[in-house]
């Protein structure tokens, strides 16, 4: 069975089953804060905006009824532009391509025989640094001059770091066949202190080393078969994405943007055959711009910028 449980796939396949997907996430960030508050004059003082869109390419076997495997090809496409970074007003720089590979494999806990209202499944997988972390382009620099510089740290296709993934699926139902509970979540170590790219500014007053930094995401919320003779879902939880201050593992010298959003996250499935369909609207109600490790050595606090909503859309095909 394929059970729709939420934005990003969360899938239950029989043994010697294939699942071939594809995800887009679009994010448009421009509302500036430093730490949970809302920087008013963010805009007149920076003007920073941030498009980002990324297509994730999956594919996942199923080996036995409890064991898979997922490996995962992102490509990413951004846009940065702000009125700080060039010498001339506001200027325009972009980057894209393939972005840092992951391989991850899960298992099941419970025997899905035994177990039938529930399961949690444990993944243990590596990142790969396959996305350039060094991506250019030019900036206005003097009074008609043009400079190679790193882009924005929120557009580059990699981070330049092996990483680990531990991640964790659950549901449970909650009522018949049609409500269930789920939650999942994952954690990148990124061991590596820094990349060889630097800020494409100064920053507290020289253009500083780029961090590798570890990431987070976790969702909780409930799927409700509304329509289950013509495959039809629809869900609503909570999610948190972010980037820690500092690494679980090795040094957090280098610049990074620490911090999480807090998103509502409703969304519909359609399940037809061994097809499916979704897409996600994820709503922000909350944000936070922590401070870095610069931020606490000369006693400042940098802003971020934070996108209100999230789209996220899916396609995922059973073989």
């Amino acid at each position: 069975m394929a059970l729709s449980l939420g934005a990003e796939g969360v899938s239950h396949l029989e043994g010697g089953e294939w699942e071939a997907s594809v995800n887009y996430r679009y994010l448009d960030a421009q509302r500036g804060y430093v730490g949970t508050q809302h920087w008013a004059q963010y805009d007149d003082a920076v003007g920073a905006h941030l498009t980002l869109h990324s297509w994730d390419l999956q594919a996942t076997y199923q080996f036995t009824p409890r064991l898979s495997a997922t490996f995962t090809m992102p490509f990413i496409a951004g846009e940065a532009s702000d009125k700080i970074s060039h010498d001339r007003g506001r200027g325009i720089t972009r980057a894209g391509g393939l972005g840092d590979i992951r391989l991850v494999g899960n298992v099941w806990l419970l025997d899905s025989e035994e177990y039938e209202d529930g399961n949690v499944a444990l993944g243990i997988g590596v990142k790969a640094p396959t996305g350039n972390e060094e991506s250019t382009d030019e900036f206005r620099i003097g009074t008609n001059g043009k400079e190679l510089r790193d882009v924005d740290i929120a557009i580059q296709p990699g981070d330049g770091g092996w990483g680990a993934d531990v991640e964790v699926t659950g549901y449970h139902k909650l009522f018949h066949d049609r409500l269930y509970g789920y939650v999942s979540g994952f954690y990148l170590f990124n061991p590596r202190n820094k990349n060889g790219a630097l800020t494409q500014i100064n920053v507290y007053g020289q253009r500083r080393p780029v961090s590798v930094p570890d990431q987070y995401l976790g969702r909780v919320g409930v799927s409700w078969a509304i329509w289950p003779s013509e495959g039809v879902t629809v869900s609503v939880g909570g999610r948190i994405d972010g980037q820690p201050p500092r690494d679980a593992i090795g040094d957090s010298d280098g610049f990074r943007r620490p911090g999480y959003s807090i998103y509502v996250e409703p969304g519909v499935s359609w399940t037809h055959d061994k097809n499916t369909f979704s897409v996600f609207i994820p709503a922000g109600v909350a944000y936070n711009r922590q401070r870095n490790t610069l931020d606490e050595q000369f006693h400042g606090h940098g802003p971020g910028a934070f996108a209100p909503y999230l789209i996220i859309a899916g396609y995922s095909r059973r073989f």
